[in-house]
């Protein structure tokens, strides 16, 4: 009897042990979980400011330009639209360029769930009889594919994103506060973190700069957290490039200041054969054409499929012109169906590389549109013309008759009188 009953209270204290294990664990869990409703959905630190307005400033097309923002655990995608749809830029800013980098998607962690069953495992083991294990092995099998299947959904969640939208020029105006007393050395004395809380708090940047901290945030439309590309967003197919050429930046930069800017459209052509790349301007005061040969000092690489030409609004070359002063190499891309694809190189702290891209759609299409809309309004105005000539032609007629009756009455009148 006292053997029965020293094993009774031995698995009775072994019980309570493993329940007060249970409890504590429960209120860590529950600590925790407090802590995670506090914990923002992306927090990041960069020692040097700068390379974020690097990066962004190239994609600020015009004042007051939104662009949506794709927040990732790889980094942070930038996308910008301009005014008439034939232009879009973007930036992506590798999450390596950060100090820290944090992406949060408010997920329980596997680890604790693992630890929480583990413990649940060891109390059940002592209340269990040997009948019973058959059953907990099954349950066991089960709870492996149960995990099997959180593991999956984990991974595709792990490919989710957080999409807003917000003021880049502001972006860009809270990001260069420092920039006036940094000229000399380029940002290099401005820390920056920034946070995003929660689906409807504000985008806040915290910049220190020799003990002087400022704080800002900025006004944002969270969209959804599930990203699908909308289908009115350009796409270049890769598959179709007909042309390539990979050129210095500076080098670039020199031949297209040349340019009469003030005409409306850029003609680019590239050949196979020499000269290779052509641009050229028709303004009022004339025709000012640039060649970059294959033998120049700017031209890394040419490929050349076949000979193309395309017109494209200055307007829209124009901000990536503007670009260029913040990369060291260029990647022009053309397509069969006349798209260019403009690709950024820019160097950053460590040698890191990112690239910015514009994409571009040609002028000819719109023009032959606006030609037909031409074509049809001078039909329209044709036809109206016409109707307007023969109704004035009736109007007359319609007087002539009525004129010619009043005579005939007048000479009746006249006889009459007679």
């Amino acid at each position: 009897m006292t053997d029965q009953s020293n094993q009774q209270t031995e698995e009775e204290i072994s019980v309570e042990l493993l329940e007060q294990k249970e409890n504590q664990y429960n209120q860590q869990e529950f600590e925790n979980n407090e802590e995670d409703e506090f914990r923002p959905v992306f927090e990041a630190r960069v020692r040097d400011i700068s390379l974020l307005e690097y990066n962004l400033a190239p994609i600020c097309l015009k004042k007051d330009q939104m662009t949506k923002v794709l927040i990732s655990s790889n980094g942070l995608y930038f996308h910008v639209e301009g005014d008439s749809k034939n232009i879009q830029a973007t930036t992506f800013i590798d999450a390596s360029l950060f100090e820290k980098y944090e992406y949060n998607l408010n997920q329980k962690p596997n680890n604790d769930e693992k630890k929480k069953d583990n413990v649940k495992k060891k109390i059940n083991q002592e209340k269990v009889t040997k009948e019973d294990k058959d059953k907990e092995k099954e349950k066991e099998k089960e709870k492996e594919k149960e995990e099997e299947e959180e593991m999956e959904t984990n991974n595709k969640d792990s490919e989710r994103v957080t999409m807003l939208r917000l003021n880049l020029s502001v972006l860009l105006d809270c990001l260069g506060i420092f920039k006036e007393k940094n000229k000399n050395n380029n940002f290099n004395e401005t820390v920056g973190q920034i946070i995003y809380p929660n689906d409807q708090g504000a985008f806040e940047i915290d910049l220190e700069d020799k003990g002087v901290v400022t704080w800002c945030a900025i006004a944002v439309n969270s969209i959804d957290d599930n990203y699908i590309q909308p289908q009115d967003e350009m796409k270049f197919d890769s598959t179709t490039v007909t042309n390539t050429i990979v050129i210095d930046s500076l080098g670039l930069k020199t031949a297209l200041s040349e340019l009469d800017w003030g005409c409306r459209t850029i003609d680019m052509f590239m050949f196979k054969k020499p000269p290779m790349l052509s641009m050229q301007s028709n303004g009022q005061n004339g025709v000012c054409r640039v060649d970059c040969p294959l033998d120049s000092e700017a031209v890394e690489r040419l490929d050349s499929l076949q000979d193309q030409s395309d017109l494209y609004l200055s307007s829209l070359l124009r901000g990536c012109v503007n670009a260029l002063q913040y990369s060291s190499k260029a990647s022009i891309r053309m397509n069969l169906e006349g798209m260019l694809s403009i690709q950024l190189m820019i160097k950053n702290r460590g040698n890191i590389q990112s690239f910015v891209e514009f994409l571009i759609n040609p002028e000819n299409n719109e023009e032959e549109e606006e030609e037909e809309e031409e074509e049809e309004c001078e039909d329209e105005e044709g036809y109206y013309e016409e109707n307007e000539s023969q109704k004035e032609k009736e109007k007359q007629y319609r007087n002539e008759e009525f004129f010619d009756e009043q005579l005939i009455q007048d000479d009746q009148l006249e006889e009459d009188f007679i």
